[in-house]
């Protein structure tokens, strides 16, 4: 009877613990969630100079400099970023011309600050025939947004609009 009645307070122990678990996991979200930020593309375009992704952050006009010179190829508009209050991302991917990128929002939390860029594909990839000028050409975006000390973090998805 003795055994009957300690199984008896440890269940309801487990079960109170149990209890108490869900009570701790039902804690605000509000910190982790992601909301929009306004953000523009001071240059987007294709480069041949770096064949790997890489997601490059420049806080200042030194910065920025340097990794321009390490991408002299850049197609787009020769960007110039306010950097009074601003921040860029530069974002090389491994985006061939058989796609394109479309960087769609950037948003933040408590923690990071966090882009949505897209690889869309327009017509099916097995058919798309590039020219010999257009291989090792790679897409590349530069984002800018205000400036923050969070670290920025890329998701990259696909898009077939074929």
């Amino acid at each position: 009877m003795n055994n009957f009645n300690k199984l008896g307070v440890f269940c309801l122990s487990v079960i109170l613990l149990v209890g108490c678990d869900f009570e701790d996991s039902d804690t605000d979200d509000s910190d982790t969630e992601y909301t929009p930020i306004d953000f523009t593309i001071t240059s987007e375009g294709i480069q041949s100079d770096v064949t790997g992704s890489q997601i490059l952050e420049a806080k200042n006009s030194n910065e920025f400099d340097k990794i321009l010179l390490d991408i002299p190829s850049i197609s787009g508009e020769a960007p110039n970023p306010n950097f009074e209050t601003n921040q860029v991302v530069v974002l090389l991917t491994n985006i061939d011309v058989c796609s394109k990128l479309e960087v769609s929002e950037v948003s933040e939390n408590d923690y990071t600050r966090l882009i949505t860029a897209t690889e869309v594909y327009s017509s099916h990839p097995g058919l798309c025939d590039p020219s010999e000028d257009a291989f090792g050409k790679f897409d590349y975006a530069i984002v800018e947004f205000e400036r923050s000390a969070k670290p920025v973090s890329v998701v990259y998805e696909v898009r077939n609009d074929y």
